[in-house]
């Protein structure tokens, strides 16, 4: 049922303790999750906490849903689960707020709140309760957050045992058993919080402060060494080796285990959740008996030699000190650490069918587990798996069941640079590269043959410059029946490389086991992340999981690498300003400049989009200043095309009215080769959320040929036939095309604004077409997130009175993707900008004191408006736009007089045309 759906019915009853509360609680569940979706689609795409939140609040209330479908009517049992949901569902739509005891009484007035949201009128003070909830930052709520869905989960969910014994008494499917079912299933975010917490803490102590020194922290995390804990402190466990600090002499290796307590709630007042009906559970309060380490005492901790194991507690961002223990493992700790590239090119070191299996099982969990986290970047490599020397049966060596994460933060350089992270998202020909980072490496330690190897043969790489692809298109070949080096036939039939290799290199594949077992599962609106790192236990880990198995003393290796002349031994130290992880041998070799400089233009390109937003917030319409004659604004994206799993999403919340394909003529399996009109998408519904979006595939690739001139022609004029307010074309042609030139002057002559790109070639080429048009279209300059001109990127400006420019050099579209470049994409948020603003020239249009905008349509207002915000920020002959110079600046100006004066700069450029 929609929020904003009209209920013409009567009023429901509450039924008596007696009666059945089923039909009340699924209708109060499905109007709560109707507001968590329509909030994470408002604030979730700028907010990961919101967006987390409401996702999951949305699938466990999905679950329990089901759950109540299928149960039993009537037991007194099942009514107090049902209860108690209920409770905490009104405490949700009510918070910060207290309740009285009515409220969740034994009466029938009680869950007022509940009651009153099947009128859509009474929604939005729970709409406001739980959008402040979910993007809270203080510890209390944050605890309250993971306190409230740990309730809903364990409402109607049943231990591990009772699920795997029921599997065993059902009858086994088609592909998995009833217990491998479940495994996969148990397959989440079980420690998703837990690898974040871990992840912050550690950023925290990643450099030694002691004598003004600047070095990093070598910090490794055990891939066979991490779980989750089910106690009253503590949620996860893991094992983390840290690269000791003594100063002088050689350095050693200290042993931790690190425990992830609950975050500490702070002292202000908090609502909380009840655990049954009766009594409420006590809040975690900190332990005060254990010690709290600064950062400038960490290196004294791991560096006292004491030969005990460190055990640590994280919490709110800091390490407890609670105990030494004896140590888990009996490590060399005097030797440095490995990387699985040395041992894959070491003669001596045998890797046996066991151990290639277990070290493939080890990894492909550990990619299934942090698929999300910052640890794995875009994916496990040779180099940052290591294995560190222990002795076992009193043999000194390495052991492939004990590899280790190094631990490497963005400003330790290793992230692309901007140019890289551009190609790595819009030519990149895997759609999933953690996935085919796992398959490579896999690939390697099978055939013991290093990607550089392959390289060298000409009938394997490909012609040109080494890329992205390379190794995957080497990878193809290699698993490819009709090419001479197919590998398959050479393993044994029995190994699990054979299924697990394809399913990672082949592109789309598991994607295509995701949505398969979506559909049988009937689960379309299941979360997508947990939904893929299901597909991976199943096709990837299971396979590896069966044959480990089938070995006798599964958990037992010999030993890979004897430690004979300790030729990997570590070096004594100095103190140095570098951030490089000293485990890492080439490490050293490393330049240290520009080791920050990815980290500091994804920090600058947040905070270009925050003062975005301030003016965005301003612009953006609540309830009350529609109008009875408001409509949507409508932008057309010409482009190549958007993924299905985004064109679901926008579509599934009306963010897009239309999808066309002029490419393969597939209007109904929409599709994107680069990420590149995907990207621009995202821009879009970013910078300017209300609009409708309809789409066109009009490139196949991000480079226009002369063939899909045909294509952008038919597009402008579908767009035009829809009435759009807005044509984006992130495209340009190097000539001049004609049949172009005439489409865009029919759409014009309905005053639909038209932008494109001016293009990248900077002074190699002059600006493409139709950007060159600028009688007609918008021709789009970048700039960086600094507002100056993209030296780089753009060409030189022609003759036209004002060559604009925007934001477009180091965008960052989500956190765990690359930085992109490009004046397409500041064509895509010059776009949104012009979109935010002929939406608010539609607002409040009913009330007789606004003056009359509407005439923003127009390109020469619009033009004028984009000139104001740049009237303090050229940067030479590019008018560089500034969006919140609209705003009244030097004072906390309450939104209502931001608007006014906005109008009255609105008002004013139009009295000057």
């Amino acid at each position: 049922m929609s929020l904003h759906a009209k209920v013409a019915r009567k009023e429901i009853e509450i039924p008596s303790s007696s009666q059945d509360f089923r039909p009340f609680a699924i209708e109060a569940i499905e109007r709560v999750s109707q507001i968590a979706k329509s909030i994470q689609l408002r604030r979730g795409r700028n907010n990961r906490e919101v967006s987390q939140f409401c996702i999951t609040l949305s699938n466990v209330l999905w679950s329990i849903k089901s759950s109540l479908q299928r149960s039993p009517q009537s037991q007194d049992d099942g009514q107090k689960k049902i209860e108690r949901l209920l409770n905490n569902l009104e405490r949700l739509c009510s918070w910060p707020h207290s309740l009285s005891k009515s409220s969740t009484g034994k009466d029938t007035n009680r869950w007022p709140t509940l009651k009153a949201l099947q009128y859509s009128s009474h929604t939005n003070k729970a709409i406001e309760c739980i959008q402040s909830f979910a993007s809270a930052y203080d510890n209390a709520t944050a605890q309250s957050r993971v306190e409230l869905l740990k309730r809903f989960r364990n409402i109607y969910s049943k231990t591990t045992k009772e699920q795997v014994t029921e599997a065993m008494e059902a009858q086994p499917s088609e592909s998995l058993s009833s217990i491998e079912q479940v495994k996969v299933q148990q397959m989440g975010f079980e420690l998703d919080d837990d690898i974040k917490r871990l992840y912050r803490t550690l950023l925290q102590y990643r450099s030694c402060e002691q004598e003004g020194s600047q070095q990093s922290i070598g910090t490794h995390i055990r891939l066979n060494g991490y779980r989750s804990l089910v106690t009253d402190e503590a949620t996860a466990e893991f094992g983390v080796l840290f690269f000791d600090h003594p100063h002088i002499g050689e350095c050693h290796w200290q042993d931790a285990c690190i425990q992830i307590w609950h975050p500490q709630p702070s002292k202000a007042p908090k609502v909380q959740f009840s655990c049954n009906s009766n009594e409420q559970q006590t809040v975690c309060q900190p332990h005060t008996s254990h010690t709290p380490i600064t950062c400038a005492s960490f290196c004294k901790h791991i560096s006292g030699r004491s030969q005990a194991q460190l055990l640590l507690s994280a919490q709110n961002g800091e390490f407890l000190l609670r105990d030494y223990r004896d140590v888990s493992r009996n490590w060399i700790t005097s030797q440095q650490a490995v990387p699985l590239a040395n041992l894959l090119d070491e003669p001596k070191a045998k890797f046996t069918e066991k151990m290639k299996a277990v070290l493939a099982l080890l990894l492909a969990r550990a990619t299934a587990q942090f698929y999300d986290s910052e640890l794995i970047g875009q994916g496990f490599t040779k180099e940052d798996i290591q294995f560190l020397f222990e002795e076992r049966d009193r043999i000194e060596g390495v052991y492939v069941n004990e590899p280790m994460l190094v631990l490497r933060f963005k400003e330790d350089g290793t992230n692309k640079s901007e140019t890289q992270g551009e190609i790595m998202s819009t030519a990149m020909i895997h759609d999933m590269p953690k996935i085919l980072a796992l398959g490579l490496l896999l690939l390697e330690l099978e055939t013991r043959t290093s990607m550089q190897s392959y390289r060298d043969d000409p009938d394997l790489c490909p012609p040109g410059i080494i890329n992205i692809n390379t190794d995957y298109r080497i990878a193809a070949k290699l698993l490819d029946p009709n090419h001479p080096a197919y590998i398959l036939p050479e393993m044994d039939r029995q190994s699990p490389f054979r299924i697990v290799l394809p399913i990672c290199i082949k592109p789309g594949e598991l994607a295509r086991k995701m949505r398969e077992n979506l559909s049988a599962q009937k689960k379309m609106n299941a979360d997508l992340s947990n939904a893929l790192r299901s597909v991976i236990y199943s096709e990837i880990v299971l396979p590896l999981e069966k044959r480990v198995s089938s070995y006798d003393k599964p958990n037992t290796v010999n030993v890979l690498y004897k430690s004979v002349q300790r030729r990997f031994a570590a070096a004594p130290r100095s103190i140095k300003a570098s951030r490089q992880v000293l485990s890492r041998p080439e490490a050293q070799t490393v330049a240290v400049s520009g080791i920050n400089d990815e980290a500091r233009k994804r920090q600058l390109s947040q905070k270009w989009f925050e003062n975005y937003d301030r003016l965005k917030e301003t612009l953006q319409s609540e309830d009350a200043e529609t109008g009875p004659r408001y409509e949507r604004i409508k932008i057309a994206i010409l482009d190549t095309g958007i993924n299905s799993d985004d064109h679901d999403y926008y579509r599934d919340f009306g963010i897009i009215a239309e999808y066309k394909d002029y490419v393969n003529n597939n209007d109904s399996n929409p599709d994107d080769e680069t990420g590149h009109g995907s990207a621009a998408a995202s821009l879009l519904v970013r910078t300017c959320p209300n609009a409708s979006l309809y789409l066109a595939r009009v490139l196949k690739t991000n480079t226009p040929t002369r063939a899909e001139v045909k294509n952008v022609v038919d597009a402008i004029d579908w767009a035009t036939k829809h009435k759009v307010n807005i044509i984006t074309m992130a495209l340009g042609f190097k000539e001049y095309q004609p049949e172009i030139a005439k489409a865009v002057s029919r759409a014009r002559s309905k005053q639909i604004l038209i932008f494109s790109a001016a293009s990248n070639s900077q002074n190699m080429e002059s600006i493409y077409f139709p950007a060159k048009d600028h009688y007609r279209v918008f021709g789009i300059f970048s700039t960086n997130a600094g507002n100056r001109e993209s030296r780089d990127l753009n060409p030189s400006p022609d003759d036209r009175q004002h060559s604009l420019a925007i934001f477009g050099e180091g965008v960052e579209v989500a956190e765990d993707k690359p930085l992109l470049s490009g004046t397409s994409y500041s064509t895509s948020i010059a776009a949104g900008l012009a979109g935010m603003l002929l939406d608010f020239s539609r607002q409040e249009t009913d009330k007789k004191d606004i003056p009359d905008i509407s005439r923003l349509s127009n390109m020469e207002v619009m033009m004028k408006m984009f000139l104001e915000m740049a009237r303090d920020s050229s940067d030479g002959r590019y008018k560089c736009i500034r969006p919140w110079d609209l705003l009244k600046s030097g004072m906390d100006m309450h939104r209502a007089k931001q608007r006014e004066w906005i109008r009255g700069t609105i008002e004013r450029l139009l009295d000057k045309i």
